[in-house]
């Protein structure tokens, strides 16, 4: 058993070394950094865990040259050490998804600190740079169409209100952000584990998400706090209601999007046809479909339009 805790946790950090070699010169694979850790301590327990973890980042941190990447690397494991820990202590899906967004939030908020701490390195600095160089372009761009003078300081007032907006927006983009690596590792961890014959729990279908009745009170909470602050405006207050207007509505939106699949599917729709039509509906950016989704998510929370209390859901 021994030998092949060793076996599997070095193919397991070589596979970590590969990914954050390659997430350094090209990026985009960095969600899937945990999923080989998580793999690890849920078959060999937390020691064998750390272990690799450590020697992925040593060796990583010797091939870029570059301790402050290899500390990197092993923050971003937090994520795969706690789903991995919560899948071996036999967690149902919920309560696995819910402590790998715990574990992803806090990796995400270290990282910010690491950097910011070791590297000078401002996260909110460098966004803020970013939009000044992306707003001017913009402005360039619709100042070469000769758009009027009234339209075009719309625009600027819309531009240079972007930085702030975001950093007042940032607790919820950190939280989205950990919801997102926690799918994409559990996703990689279900898919891993179907090819190898081993049991994992099962995640829902996206037709069947469904958020729990008590995120509906979070949702009308925001939306009258939004009618309170319009008339007895406080920043601190306005950041917290924002963060959760913006997390409720659009966790609700997700839902409606689900319904629609969910209605699509039984209509007999294929899958790449779904995701055309889901495509084109978000891109044309019109708000009434946002609101419309997001409504009929509210609504099924109550109504359960889907009837998924009373139907065998399935797993993946």
């Amino acid at each position: 058993m021994k030998t092949r805790t060793v076996t599997e946790g070095a193919m397991s950090a070589v596979i970590i070394v590969i990914l954050s070699c390659f997430n350094f010169s090209f990026g985009f694979v960095g969600p899937l950094i945990p999923i080989p850790l998580a793999m690890i301590v849920h078959r060999h327990g937390l020691r064998a865990g750390i272990a690799v973890s450590f020697v992925s980042a040593a060796v990583t941190s010797l091939l870029l040259a570059s301790p402050i990447i290899g500390l990197d690397l092993m923050i971003i494991g937090f994520l795969g050490i706690a789903v991995g820990l919560a899948a071996r202590e036999g967690f149902r899906f919920t309560y696995i998804f819910i402590i790998g967004i715990g574990a992803a939030v806090l990796a995400s908020v270290l990282r910010l600190f690491t950097f910011s701490l070791i590297a000078g390195y401002s996260f909110l600095d460098e966004i803020a740079v970013l939009w000044e160089k992306v707003g001017q372009q913009m402005l360039e761009f619709w100042q070469a169409r000769d758009l009027p003078p009234e339209l075009i300081d719309q625009y600027t007032d819309l531009v240079t209100s972007m930085p702030q907006f975001f950093q007042m927006l940032l607790p919820v983009f950190i939280l989205a952000n950990g919801i997102f690596q926690t799918i994409i590792c559990l996703f990689g961890l279900g898919i891993s584990y179907k090819r190898l014959g081993m049991s994992f729990p099962p995640i829902p279908r996206f037709i069947h998400w469904k958020l729990p009745w008590y995120f509906v009170w979070g949702f009308i909470l925001s939306k009258a706090a939004a009618i309170i602050l319009a008339y007895f405006p406080h920043q601190s207050i306005k950041i917290i209601f924002l963060n959760l207007d913006v997390f409720f509505s659009g966790a609700f939106f997700v839902q409606g999007t689900a319904i629609a699949w969910f209605y699509m599917v039984k209509a007999g729709v294929s899958k790449p046809v779904r995701l055309l039509v889901t495509a084109i509906a978000l891109l044309t950016g019109n708000a009434l479909i946002y609101y419309i989704l997001t409504m009929l998510g509210v609504l099924d929370t109550w109504f359960d339009i889907r009837k998924l209390n009373k139907a065998d859901k399935g797993g993946l």
